[in-house]
């Protein structure tokens, strides 16, 4: 079973009474780019000029998001249709890349990535260029195959956004 990632920051239950706010952090990884588009949706709900919601904003800062792209999308995704694609191109921290088993593209879409990247994975190699050239590639046939199985449908995201 896979939640949403709404309910990392909206939990069901939770206890108020020995809450260690000073030393809480999550981490969600794996998260695909129609789930970080959903996230932004609810920015714009619970983190506007005119509410402020305290604890979903409490939870978003002190979450690091790991994204990584959809090589091979399902036949019931739809990312295309919203606008998408099934790789993130922003909201997440860290984002990994398949290239081929074993090897994965690390690379950072925040500050706090930045960061991590720099404490953490400052003896890494950059990638080599073949390995951009494949991940690149994936991408392209992962977005032809989500425009493909949408083909027969179409969607005015303005109309709803």
């Amino acid at each position: 079973m896979v939640d949403p990632l709404k309910t990392f920051f909206f939990k069901t239950k939770e206890n108020i009474l020995n809450f260690d706010k000073e030393n809480f952090l999550q981490i969600i990884i794996g998260a695909k780019s129609c789930d970080i588009s959903a996230l932004k949706i609810l920015d714009k709900i619970f983190l506007n000029e005119d509410y402020v919601d305290e604890m979903y904003k409490f939870y978003r800062e002190r979450t690091i998001i790991v994204s990584s792209d959809c090589p091979s999308p399902g036949k019931n995704c739809f990312c295309n249709l919203m606008g998408g694609q099934p790789y993130s191109v922003e909201g997440y921290d860290l984002n990994l890349s398949f290239v081929e088993e074993g090897r994965y593209i690390l690379s950072s879409g925040s500050k706090k990535g930045d960061e991590i990247i720099e404490k953490y994975f400052y003896d890494f190699n950059a990638p080599y260029k073949d390995d951009i050239v494949k991940g690149d590639n994936l991408r392209i046939l992962a977005k032809q195959l989500v425009k493909e199985n949408n083909k027969d449908y179409f969607l005015d995201i303005e109309d709803y956004f």
